[in-house]
């Protein structure tokens, strides 16, 4: 095992000699994760959290499925047809 590890650490410094990774390119990517993860954090907060009577409520999608089902049902059954 330990034999593995010492050759793909070796292998790893080979590869970053033939093409090593800068500073920049760390920092660029690094940013781009940030970026991509804060996206996705904003995206999981603003999705489906309403404010109801002062209190926040979180709603899933399956449950506004429901719910946008069951509205538009009434709606039908309410129109002259």
């Amino acid at each position: 095992m330990k034999k593995e590890i010492e050759e793909t650490l070796e292998k790893v410094k080979e590869l970053e000699k033939e093409d090593p990774l800068s500073e920049e390119d760390l920092k660029k990517s690094d940013e781009e994760f940030r970026k991509e993860n804060e996206q996705l954090k904003k995206m999981l907060e603003s999705e489906f959290s309403y404010k109801y009577k002062g209190k926040k409520v979180r709603i899933s999608l399956e449950e506004e499925n429901v719910e946008l089902k069951k509205i538009l049902e009434q709606m039908r059954k309410s129109q002259p047809t």
